[in-house]
């Protein structure tokens, strides 16, 4: 939970400028707008727009437009800081023109931003009192939530569905999972706690302030996917989504990116007049990886850890989420880099591997996983140079590059764009059949969907054959994992 504080500096150079100003009305004159700034560097480090470097990703319209105005010829709070030499916060980009748009700001020296921690603010309580708190919005959750939902609540009811997709939240089973927090119940690190308590409350308020429901304002990805503006299934962890859909049945295209992969090896392969060996030698750890997984994943888990003491559900989540990057353009490097700002950045897999270069290595000199990354790029080219005689698909590719005002995309940035055109398109079939099954979708997660109620094994080998036939996907397969109410 982010608390602000002002320098006194501030207030007092207020009443310098405003001599009719007491100290009450210029501290009242700047509440408003530290109160909007708290909301919105709270907001922005809920929905990942907080950097390591300690910036925020601001709405820069709200600060300058919305947040109260002085004296008689109106002058904006955040103008007069800014022209006074006050500032709380500065922008890292200072050629940016305030808009609705987002950017970059940090904070000064007469700003002090503290974190007070959900998880040890309900320590203090007593049982009697942590319930209270958690069943009874305070004021200031009221005027936060009417904030955060203004826009949603101004449109009509059409409107609404139109722009948002609507979940309904399992409100015990957030406030259950919140006291699972405090009770020391779930097992991971520090700042994971306190990051899903802070996700789980907001949550919890909206929900409770909006009829149980959380909007999600929906952003459609010229790449093909569809996002989610602020709070959303999406954005928080595993662990928040499991707590606040509830008893419910989550189904998620299994190694889709190399399944889609896939779909195009038996077309490279027959287009080459000679070969220098079989095609299931061509695409040897691509074909182990998509039919005996276990075993793969067993392979590349010895390689790495060898005999490190960490769990094999540690290990194994790490490999997947390397694996995972290699099929989205990862490349097998250990490169670190610093950008415009100043930040710091590292390639995805020293990210994934937290910056281990002795395990990233190790992982790099597996033999299954250069195997499967040298088939990956044979497969990244062939299906790029396939589609760019596509005038449509180049068409909408300049088309995104002028609008987003960047370099000419690279082949790792063109196969995402058409895997998750692929990907959307694929699991728009299940939700097409999921409706016609008549089971609840709940959340929709990009290659997963969330639903209500489980799926009959003939319903679900129903789904793939469809898939398959339409996509021509052959691989295409779904995966289940149970959702539990936490109690």
């Amino acid at each position: 939970m982010l608390k602000l504080e002002v320098n006194p500096t501030v207030a007092n150079q207020l009443m310098k400028s405003f001599p009719k100003y007491s100290k009450e009305k210029a501290e009242l004159r700047l509440n408003k707008y530290v109160r909007t700034l708290e909301r919105l560097m709270r907001r922005a480090r809920l929905n990942n727009r907080f950097s390591r470097n300690k910036t925020y990703t601001l709405e820069a319209k709200v600060l300058w437009d919305k947040c109260g105005q002085l004296g008689t010829k109106k002058i904006s709070v955040h103008k007069w800081l800014t022209d006074n030499r006050v500032q709380l916060v500065h922008k890292t980009n200072v050629n940016y023109r305030p808009s609705k748009e987002l950017s970059i700001y940090k904070k000064t020296k007469y700003l002090t931003i503290k974190d007070e921690s959900v998880i040890d603010l309900l320590r203090k309580m007593s049982t009697q009192d942590r319930l209270n708190y958690l069943n009874n919005p305070t004021q200031h959750d009221i005027d936060e939530i009417t904030d955060y939902l203004k826009d949603f609540n101004s449109l009509s009811a059409s409107e609404q569905n139109d722009l948002y997709d609507i979940v309904k939240v399992d409100e015990v089973s957030l406030k259950n999972y919140l006291l699972k927090l405090v009770n020391g119940e779930v097992l991971i690190e520090t700042s994971k706690q306190e990051s899903d308590a802070d996700c789980s409350e907001y949550i919890l308020r909206i929900a409770q302030l909006n009829n149980g429901l959380l909007p999600q304002l929906k952003f459609e990805s010229d790449f093909g996917r569809t996002y989610y503006k602020n709070l959303s299934v999406q954005n928080v962890s595993k662990r928040v989504r499991e707590a606040f859909l509830g008893d419910s049945w989550e189904y998620d295209c299994k190694s889709c990116s190399a399944s889609w992969k896939m779909a195009f090896a038996r077309e490279h392969y027959d287009s080459k007049s000679r070969h220098k060996v079989s095609f299931d030698d061509s695409y040897i750890a691509m074909t182990l990886y998509l039919q005996y997984k276990s075993e793969f994943f067993d392979e590349a888990i010895k390689n790495t850890f060898e005999l490190l003491p960490y769990s094999h559900d540690y290990k194994t989540s790490v490999i997947k989420e390397a694996m995972t990057a290699i099929g989205f353009g990862a490349k097998l490097t250990m490169g670190e880099w610093k950008d415009s700002s100043g930040d710091t950045h590292s390639s995805s897999l020293r990210d994934v591997f937290n910056k281990n270069e002795m395990l990233l290595s190790r992982f790099m000199n597996c033999i299954i996983v250069r195997q499967f990354n040298k088939e990956q790029q044979v497969l990244n080219k062939y299906i790029v140079q396939k589609f760019s005689s596509d005038t449509v698909w180049l068409k909408e590719l300049e088309d995104s590059r002028i609008n987003r005002k960047v370099k000419p995309y690279k082949q790792s940035q063109k196969i995402s764009w058409l895997y998750q055109h692929a990907e959307t398109i694929m699991m728009n079939i299940v939700r097409d059949m999921l409706r016609t099954l008549g089971k609840t979708v709940l959340a929709n997660v990009h290659d997963a969907i969330v639903v209500r109620e489980r799926l009959t094994e003939k319903e679900r080998l129903a789904i793939e054959n469809l898939v398959r036939a339409k996509s021509k996907v052959d691989y295409f397969a779904l995966g289940e994992t149970k959702y539990k109410s936490s109690m």
